[in-house]
């Protein structure tokens, strides 16, 4: 058997096309830490969707508020900011359709528009 942390990870990223990775494979998987007012601007993904799992915590996404066991499914080409609005928050991220680790792009960029 072997052993991992999540800290000897980049961001959580644990499955992907990512160094360190546990597996390079066709699909990612994170499991990220955060703490409250912890914020991601609004951005999308041309090549994959983003599944974004609460486990623990409250988080805020397009001003909709996010709680334990939901389940936010951001499809390819929807814009969407992250905050977290909780002492602390887990969630864990799955992108089904390949890992494309620089397919992530921010609103106001102008690639972007």
């Amino acid at each position: 058997m072997k052993k991992s942390n999540l800290s000897d990870f980049v961001r959580g990223w644990i499955v992907g096309n990512f160094s360190p990775t546990l597996y390079d494979k066709d699909y990612e998987i994170g499991f990220k830490f955060y703490k409250n007012g912890d914020y991601e601007k609004s951005h999308k993904h041309d090549l994959s969707d983003e599944v974004t799992i609460v486990l623990y915590g409250q988080v805020e996404m397009n001003g909709d508020l996010y709680s334990e066991g939901d389940i936010v499914t951001q499809e390819k080409g929807e814009f969407t900011d992250f905050k977290c609005v909780s002492d602390r928050a887990i969630t864990a991220i799955y992108r089904p359709d390949g890992s494309f680790p620089n397919d992530k792009k921010f609103a106001g960029d102008k690639a972007t528009e």
